[in-house]
């Protein structure tokens, strides 16, 4: 039986990969979020497998009780460009991590970005790729990596830094083509040729879990990154929406409206590392992950998506 900590417990991935431990392993899970209400009232059915606390709560009970944790996946950090929000996150990060020392704590994953590596660098990206964090958020998310190493690399805990591919679920500008698509408005695009790369938030949860699985017998390396290895333009993601669209739901002239763009930004990882590391493949192509939102759009009460939409979103 592993003990497993979860920060940004309110979150997509981590609500998909609880669900996904509680479903696949014996394991007791100790949840950590601001909004406390919200997690132990999702998770009420596993009152004996699910703890929920704030990190302040937690502190006060980790420290009164005599419990060897395994892990301690770490997906809180503020999506924001605010900075007052970044500095919260970081010291939140370090605040935990000064606890998971004292805790003497198996393993810490911290979750990092894809957007380290900014645009500078032709994809597709390695983990030697030189890192150009471009914005606000990103530097962020570079800084919360060297506190990880600076605060773990002399303690007796193993450590490493995942840098997630952007998860699909979130992408907005995905959302408002499917949702467009079903209410008959087209779908505008204003930088065609611009390049994203998406994982699936079940291939997401797949993934830590083949990660948990090995990570304790052998020995890490201080990055990894996380993705499927999927490149698109936004036109080829519009396309996919109406063929979607029409195929499987019946809609009838999705139109897609093209504006001329010299925006034509290049991305994406190179997974292979992870994947071979801990013997992994994504399932998931870009219809699938369309095909989801359109799901949970047009049968938010019977469709098959991951079952995270239905408490983040409030399905």
């Amino acid at each position: 039986m592993k003990n497993i900590i979860i920060t940004g417990a309110s979150g997509l991935v981590a609500t998909e990969l609880a669900s996904a431990l509680l479903n696949q392993a014996d394991v007791h899970l100790y949840l950590l979020s601001t909004h406390i209400d919200n997690i132990v009232e999702r998770y009420k059915k596993y009152k004996d497998r699910v703890h929920c606390f704030t990190l302040q709560a937690f502190t006060e009970f980790a420290n009164a009780s005599n419990i060897k944790y395994n892990f301690c996946i770490h997906t809180a950090f503020s999506r924001t460009s605010n900075g007052n929000s970044i500095v919260a996150s970081i010291n939140y990060q370090r605040d935990l991590i000064e606890l998971l020392v004292k805790l003497n704590v198996s393993v810490f994953v911290n979750i990092s970005s894809q957007s380290v590596y900014g645009k500078s660098s032709e994809p597709l990206w390695t983990e030697k790729t030189p890192l150009d964090p471009d914005y606000l958020y990103a530097m962020g998310k570079y800084f919360s990596e060297v506190l990880t190493q600076q605060m773990l690399e002399k303690s007796s805990i193993k450590w490493t830094n995942i840098r997630l591919c952007s998860v699909c679920e979130k992408a907005r500008f995905i959302n408002v083509f499917v949702q467009n698509a079903i209410k008959g408005i087209p779908i505008e695009l204003t930088a065609p040729e611009q390049q994203c790369s998406f994982i699936d938030v079940q291939d997401v949860a797949s993934g830590l879990m083949h990660f948990i699985e090995k990570a304790e017998t052998i020995s890490l390396l201080p990055v990894y990154n996380l993705g499927a290895n999927l490149v698109y333009t936004i036109a080829e993601v519009a396309d996919m929406v109406k063929e979607v669209a029409e195929q499987q739901y019946g809609q009838t002239d999705v139109r897609i409206i093209q504006q001329a763009s010299n925006r034509h930004e290049e991305i994406g990882m190179d997974s292979m590392l992870f994947m071979d590391t801990f013997a992994w493949r994504p399932k998931l192509n870009m219809k699938d992950m369309i095909t989801e939102i359109f799901e949970m759009y047009k049968n938010p009460i019977s469709g098959v998506f991951p079952i995270s939409f239905k408490f983040v979103y409030g399905l």
